[in-house]
């Protein structure tokens, strides 16, 4: 009934879902309108003098409410009234056709409630008391025989009775049928928004790709060039004064740290987004993998790494020596001490392996962990060490993508107890034979009991 649109405010008709609910409204009020049109006739015709009344009132109620719609701008309030006029003249009219027996008794028992439930949920609960007051009333005349007006004819009741459920069930199909459009509405806008964004995915992992090659290019051109400059000062044996030495390695030392934030940030870009390559992965691999690195960096000349025996796990390969990578790396920058260690253990858990990293470094604050994990976060006293704050937004887009979780627990000048959860797969199993156990610079790997 296209007419009906003109009944909804011109505010609410950009939205589908609320115009629909709307519009469901109106056609159900524009049915009792010529619904109660209908009975008012044969009640008249029977000379049944309070359906007539109840009928009429029917009328002016369905006609106030396409005024209200209109005009009054609470979708609530409107509901509310249509609502509490249905239950009304449906309860009345009960009252003089047969009370709990009525055949109208579906109408109000379906109608209000079909209405409410389909635009929010809450908004049904004042329909539930009225209609289990107005039950009551209905089911106390029949049980104490309280008649209001002389009944019906059987032989009439019986005409009402087949022609409300018919109608009733017009009406519900045309509620399934909103339904429904709805649904796929919402489910064609949905599949739109999903390839709008895997589009948008696209175009910023080739943005991410592109502007790190075209900056890359140029930084190794500065960085060759300084090189460049350096060696051809050594050959022609030109001694540098201060400044000018200051100022190459100044230069060399920031094109290098802007070479490695590019980096960084094309992995972050890319961390998650790939199909995972899942494969057994023994853990312990992992941290030999990891301690050979760092021993190839020289960075670190007298860490500890300790390990207990680490499960198999089912996981990408990859992205788990990454995390891995970045918490032992940042474990050992953020330190102190003269000897920097970690320790890796497993916590007792059923549908996770749950892997801790305990270090011995500067700490965090506790009201600072929640941020360690943001983009380019470098909080307290981390801002006095090199790093370019992305390592641990990639291990965070890494779990989060796979489905595992990470935290730290830390506390100032105590060290940090980074915990990771990886999702156990029935292929899962645990290493049964221990690895030889070493100090120093090896991983030292223990048999959990």
């Amino acid at each position: 009934m296209p007419f009906l649109i003109n009944f909804i405010p011109p505010e609410y008709r950009a939205n589908t879902r609320l115009k629909i609910s709307i519009l469901l409204i109106l056609t159900v009020n524009f049915g009792v309108l010529l619904y109660s049109i209908g009975i008012s006739l044969l009640f008249w015709k029977l000379d049944f003098q309070y359906g007539i009344v109840v009928a009429a009132g029917a009328i002016v109620a369905s006609l106030l409410f396409f005024v209200l719609t209109r005009f009054n701008k609470s979708i609530l309030l409107n509901g509310f009234y249509f609502t509490f006029c249905s239950l009304a003249i449906f309860t009345s009219i009960s009252l003089g056709t047969g009370g709990i027996h009525s055949p109208f008794l579906p109408w109000f028992l379906t109608i209000p409630a079909s209405i409410f439930f389909y635009i929010k949920g809450k908004y049904a609960l004042p329909w539930v008391f009225i209609t289990v007051g107005c039950l009551i009333v209905l089911t106390m005349s029949s049980l104490l025989g309280i008649t209001i007006t002389k009944p019906l004819p059987d032989n009439v009741l019986v005409y009402l009775r087949i022609i409300n459920f018919t109608i009733m069930t017009y009406l519900l199909v045309r509620v399934v049928h909103s339904f429904r459009f709805s649904y796929r509405y919402v489910n064609k806008k949905l599949n739109k928004a999903v390839e709008k964004l895997e589009e948008t995915n696209d175009d910023l992992q080739n943005f991410a790709y592109i502007a790190s090659h075209d900056l890359q290019t140029p930084l190794k051109s500065i960085n060759s060039t300084i090189k460049a400059l350096k060696i051809h000062h050594k050959n022609n044996n030109h001694q540098p004064d201060m400044v000018e030495t200051q100022c190459l390695d100044f230069i060399e030392n920031n094109t290098s740290r802007l070479s490695n934030l590019v980096e960084e940030i094309l992995n972050y870009s890319r961390a998650g987004q790939h199909e995972s390559n899942l494969e057994m992965v023994d853990l312990n691999e992992i941290m030999e993998e990891v301690r050979q690195q760092v021993t190839a960096t020289g960075q670190y000349p007298n860490f500890i790494l300790k390990s207990v025996q680490l499960p198999t796990v089912v996981t990408d390969r990859t992205m788990i020596f990454q995390i891995f990578q970045n918490i032992i790396e940042n474990g050992l920058k953020y330190n102190d001490n003269k000897h920097p260690s970690i320790f890796i253990d497993l916590a007792p858990d059923m549908k996770f392996d749950h892997i801790t990293v305990t270090d011995n470094g500067i700490g965090i604050k506790p009201e600072d962990q929640d941020k360690i994990f943001g983009m380019f976060s470098r909080v307290g006293e981390t801002q006095k060490y090199k790093g370019t704050g992305i390592g641990l937004a990639i291990c965070k887009r890494i779990m989060d993508e796979s489905g595992g979780k990470i935290w730290l627990t830390s506390a100032l000048g105590e060290g940090s107890v980074f915990h990771i959860e990886i999702p156990k797969q029935k292929q899962s199993k645990t290493m049964s034979n221990p690895k030889n156990t070493n100090t120093g610079n090896k991983i030292e790997a223990k048999k959990v009991n």
